[in-house]
């Protein structure tokens, strides 16, 4: 329940938002991949222009998926012909340089890792009718499947079920319109795209998705010199299967989503029959495995051995019913020690799962994800914590062969990586069905030479390493981790002037149909925002924001306190632009709250007792008892506010600001600093009520940077909470 209202209420802050927001442009202008095959790795160029069709400088930001075995190195921007080279910095460091280079008006860009396998660029200060040119590079293994090299190239986050935990800020939107996005690969022989051959430039919507297969892989050692001056030697092969027998639980997702068309003649959950079930056949004798399913409830449908295990597969039934993944992951890892589990799921899930949980399992997790619409960066995180491999197939392609080489890969998976003081000692992985090893030298091995080995090396050793050496090692290196960051600052160029706006360009939906998300089928009670009459459900909707501007239509001024109304702009020095507008004292049902009339000089205070504050219950914020929720206040379209171009359109937010900037200790502080007494408390607010959010951040520090600190102490002290 809580989940569906967090999510719903997502939803109507968005369209609330987008209510009051003119459309603006999407910035994002094109995008275009350059892959190159070089032995077992694949080393993509991805190209993205940000253009600011807009009047004021905005800041473009977008959240994308990448490999989960991918390393981003390289990044490069270019600005009005001026190429600038990122630098890797510690992630705090890195941000503090971005948000600096904001403030002072220039042009900046940043590239950083949100989570596994979840990736953010934000290219800041685009000035209005400016072009940032944005190439970062990344560098992936091959995944090995029948001796057919592939790579998958996610463009889209499916349709998903279940809590983010990143910020409102840095998390995916997923409503852009799909583009055309150039796709070239080279390097190898009998390679497709999508299963088309890759002669040419190819055409991919980025509604789609980039599988490219390398038919012929030449899996030659290349090497690339590390900032220590060592030369690290990367050599893959095609792993060997292991002699002891299989002992593996088997976790089938049968959950709705699952029968979905994976073709016009087979659903999902058929491709996955047919499929595992072929790969079945050819497995030992003395191999074991435990059949799991799982929708609303994880079931233990059985156990069998060898080729029979092909039998038992076609029996299972399939449920068609919910998703709750966490609870089976949790199941099964904890049903006996140290499993080995296969999890064969659609990625669609309800809540997360709890990894300490599995930690304390021993469990190993291999994945295969069934579809387009699959959420590699939540779901696959089970492989890379506890030493699995993870596979993606669209069920329209060949399961079986997918299949095998997960079983494959679980006789030989390697194990969780070890502690390793060290970050040249040497390195054997299996990862998707390739043999991985590395090896360092003083002297520089023979073969080929390939700088963009070095990065892939790094991040095999910062894995393995302790947090300080994997840090400097990744900065040296120059790559995106969990612990750094890659930014870069035109300092040569001009500055511009204004707030840089948040414009965040949504992702397209995928092409494969999926679960949009709704609220609860049934009523739910959302006892914090709602009065006892108010009921959320898929027709039935209403957020707190659409709560704001039913009281601001209303005329609803249920504030305690006071208001300063400046008999002219004399009274603050020149710094109030208007007096503000009369706040009615009409409350919702007829009652009159509260009528207060204050000048700089005298105070008039005149309360009448509402009674009942009629739908919507005894309502005293924003200076009352109740504390204001974050989510009340928009501070893109405050930060457009304070920029000149827009107004807050008489919403609740505004009437907060009105009367905020009537108090004397803000008209003082605006006197001081000399600005706009309006854009002083719409400051002061994202100061009290930011919560972390960077564009409240920044407000603060474009307004309110240099004020008195007793006087910012006192004005910051009218607003409670």
């Amino acid at each position: 329940m809580a989940i569906a209202v967090k999510k719903t209420e997502t939803m109507l802050t968005q369209f609330v938002t987008q209510r009051r927001h003119a459309k603006a442009p999407v910035p994002l202008k094109a995008v275009s991949y350059n892959v190159e095959i070089v032995s077992g790795l694949a080393i993509v160029k991805q190209k993205r222009v940000f253009r600011n069709d807009e009047k004021q400088p905005i800041e473009a930001t977008l959240t994308f998926p990448v490999g989960y075995d991918s390393v981003v190195s390289d990044v490069r921007a270019t600005v009005d012909g001026r190429l600038l080279v990122g630098v890797a910095k510690a992630k705090q460091e890195a941000r503090k340089t971005y948000e600096k280079a904001l403030d002072d008006g220039k042009a900046t860009v940043l590239h950083e890792e949100l989570m596994r396998g979840l990736h953010m660029v934000s290219a800041g200060n685009i000035a209005s009718g400016a072009e940032i040119t944005v190439e970062a590079t990344y560098v992936a293994p091959l995944a090995m499947v029948a001796g057919i090299g592939r790579l998958r190239i996610p463009l889209t986050i499916g349709a998903i079920y279940g809590t983010s935990p990143l910020i409102a800020s840095d998390d995916i939107l997923a409503d852009g319109a799909a583009i055309d996005a150039a796709v070239s690969v080279r390097g190898a022989d009998g390679i497709r795209i999508n299963g088309a051959d890759a002669s040419s430039v190819t055409t991919v919507k980025t509604s789609a998705v980039i599988d490219i297969a390398v038919t012929s892989p030449s899996l030659a050692p290349v090497h690339a010199r590390m900032p220590s001056g060592s030369w690290a030697n990367v050599s893959f092969a095609i792993p060997a299967a292991a002699a002891r027998p299989l002992d593996a639980d088997l976790m089938l997702d049968t959950s709705g989503s699952m029968a979905e068309g994976a073709s016009r003649w087979k659903t999902k959950w058929q491709a996955l029959v047919e499929g595992l079930g072929s790969a079945l056949k050819t497995v030992d004798s003395q191999d074991g495995f435990r059949f799991w399913t799982f929708s609303n409830d994880c079931i233990l449908r059985g156990a069998a051995k060898g080729p029979e295990a092909a039998d038992r597969m076609s029996s299972i039934p399939f449920d068609n019913m919910g998703t709750e993944l966490a609870e089976a992951v949790h199941k099964v890892a904890q049903s006996r020690s140290e499993a080995n589990i296969l999890l064969v799921t659609d990625g669609q899930s309800y809540r997360e799962i709890d990894f300490d949980i599995v930690r304390k399992s021993g469990a190993r997790f291999t994945v295969v994800l069934i579809g387009r619409s699959a959420f590699e960066s939540r779901v696959a995180q089970l492989a890379a914590l506890t030493g699995g491999q993870m596979f993606v197939v669209d069920p329209s392609d060949d399961v079986a062969a997918v299949a095998s080489a997960a079983l494959l890969s679980m006789r030989s998976a390697a194990s969780p990586v070890k502690a390793n003081d060290d970050p040249e000692a040497s390195v054997e992985r299996v990862i998707g069905g390739l043999e991985v090893s590395v090896a360092y030298s003083a002297e520089e091995p023979e073969g080929r030479e390939t700088p963009h080995a070095a990065a892939f090396a790094a991040a095999l050793a910062v894995s393995a390493l302790p947090s300080d050496a994997a840090g400097k090692l990744a900065e040296a290196v120059g790559i995106v981790t969990h612990l750094t960051s890659i930014v870069m600052v035109d300092y040569e160029g001009g500055e511009v002037d204004g707030i840089a706006v948040t414009r965040k360009v949504g992702l397209a939906e995928p092409d494969e149909s999926g679960v949009i998300l709704a609220a609860s089928a049934a009523p739910v009670r959302v006892s914090a925002f709602y009065s006892a009459p108010s009921l959320v459900g898929a027709g039935s909707l209403r957020s707190m924001n659409l709560v704001a501007e039913s009281l601001a239509d209303a005329g609803l001024e249920a504030f305690g306190g006071g208001y300063v109304a400046p008999d002219s702009a004399a009274d603050v020095g020149g710094a109030w632009l208007g007096r503000p507008r009369g706040i009615a004292t009409k409350g919702i049902g007829g009652h009159v709250s509260k009528k207060v009339t204050k000048t700089v000089e005298t105070v008039e205070t005149t309360i009448v007792d509402t009674g009942a504050a009629g739908f919507w219950g005894q309502i005293e914020y924003p200076f009352g008892s109740h504390d204001v929720p974050t989510s009340m206040f928009d501070w893109t379209l405050i930060a457009e506010v304070i920029n000149g171009k827009n107004s807050l359109g008489g919403g609740f937010d505004e009437k907060y600001a009105l009367i905020l900037s009537a108090r004397i200790e803000v008209v003082e502080l605006a006197k001081a600093l000399g600005k706009d007494i309006l854009h002083v408390a719409l400051a002061l607010i994202a100061s009290k009520k930011g919560d972390g959010n960077r564009m409240a951040e920044r407000i603060v520090r474009k307004v309110l940077d240099g004020a008195d600190p007793a006087k910012l102490a006192a004005a910051l002290a009218q607003i409670p909470g």
